[in-house]
């Protein structure tokens, strides 16, 4: 693989993980909030 390729297959892999805590913490703070109205 070229360098360059492997550069930004990382970062593009490093996006994605950032992206899915994210979506997991977003997803953590309606569920308590959704817990707390019950």
């Amino acid at each position: 693989m070229s360098k360059m390729l492997k550069s930004y297959f990382n970062s593009f892999k490093y996006f994605i993980l950032k992206y899915m805590q994210i979506l997991a913490s977003m997803r953590k703070e309606k569920m308590e909030k959704y817990n707390a109205d019950t």
